[in-house]
């Protein structure tokens, strides 16, 4: 079924979300946030706080049906968005400053950590607003140093385009810039660069490069960023969603945009039971089509289209 969306929640809890409705498709006995969401033919597989599920899949009876589930064997290793890179799966985990890698049977593969870089250098780069046309500024390393472990760059998502993996981090920069390392397939590091601030999910699709990006009024104001959420979609702003609202990710179709996130939030217990949001905007004009809220759903972390889902291709 078309538009059909899957989403996690930090209630612990699957929702399935279509044409405005939102209903409980699956609930773990692991009491944790969800967050990641991946799909291999009819395999689907999902991740906790610690907790990487395996679930069967039948789209024609709609049923869902636990395989496997494995423990990563690290006190709260923060596992965030999920995806399936060849015969691989791959989970980032804010924890190990990387991610994990694993075949498809939840065997570990490999674990890379991505190393924080101090900048030396540094220009200028700018951004547009779609609606004012106001120009943003935002600053760009230039050069690098050796690198300095023990800095959380804020690993949460991974995407694969043109056999080159972008790992994005939210917090790239200490002042909440964001930004993506590139890998090759042998996970060695080629280049890495800043793209939009506290930003959650980054991918491109057909060469355009789509980037996650938000507010949080509750940041201390020596942030150097804008304190604006929305689509940072090659360097010019989409702002669908008024301030207070918190994305954490997106899938996006042939023609729609679906944008799911919570209420903003520091204290990660009180996201259990807060608002949270589905944006729907139409993908060739980027306009808002529709704008749904669920109240005491928890926060919303991850989502995937059942179908067409070019962010999970």
């Amino acid at each position: 079924m078309k538009d059909n969306l899957f989403i996690t929640s930090a209630n612990g809890k699957l929702y399935q979300y279509y044409d405005g409705e939102l209903t409980t498709v699956f609930e773990p006995e692991e009491k944790e946030m969800l967050t990641g969401l991946t799909k291999h033919e009819d395999t689907l597989y999902m991740t906790g706080d610690g907790t990487v599920y395996r679930i069967a899949f039948d789209d024609k009876n709609f049923t869902l049906e636990v395989q496997d589930i494995i423990k990563i064997p690290k006190i709260n290793p923060l596992l965030g968005q999920a995806k399936i890179i060849g015969d691989r799966l791959f989970i980032t985990s804010v924890a190990i400053n990387g991610f994990y890698m694993f075949n498809l049977e939840l065997t570990r593969v490999r674990t890379c950590e991505i190393p924080y870089v101090r900048e030396v250098g540094w220009c200028m780069g700018e951004g547009t607003h779609r609606e004012t046309g106001e120009r943003f500024l935002s600053k760009l390393a230039l050069e690098r140093e050796a690198t300095l472990h023990g800095n959380n760059i804020h690993v949460n998502s991974i995407f694969h385009y043109n056999d080159i993996l972008y790992v994005n981090c939210s917090m790239f920069k200490e002042d909440g810039r964001s930004g993506c390392v590139i890998l090759n397939l042998a996970l060695d590091e080629i280049d890495r660069f800043e793209n939009g601030w506290r930003a959650y999910s980054f991918c491109i699709i057909e060469g355009r490069k789509y980037c996650l990006c938000n507010s949080w009024s509750e940041q201390e104001d020596s942030f150097d960023v804008p304190d604006r959420g929305g689509i940072f979609l090659d360097c010019m702003l989409i702002e669908p969603w008024e301030d207070g609202w918190f994305c954490k990710d997106m899938s996006i179709s042939s023609d729609k945009i679906f944008v799911v996130g919570g209420r903003s939030k520091k204290n990660i217990n009180e996201r259990k039971n807060t608002d949270s949001i589905v944006l729907t905007l139409d993908r060739k004009n980027l306009n808002l089509l529709r704008r749904d809220i669920f109240y005491g759903v928890g926060e919303f972390r991850g989502c995937l289209l059942l179908e067409d889902d070019l962010t999970d291709a």
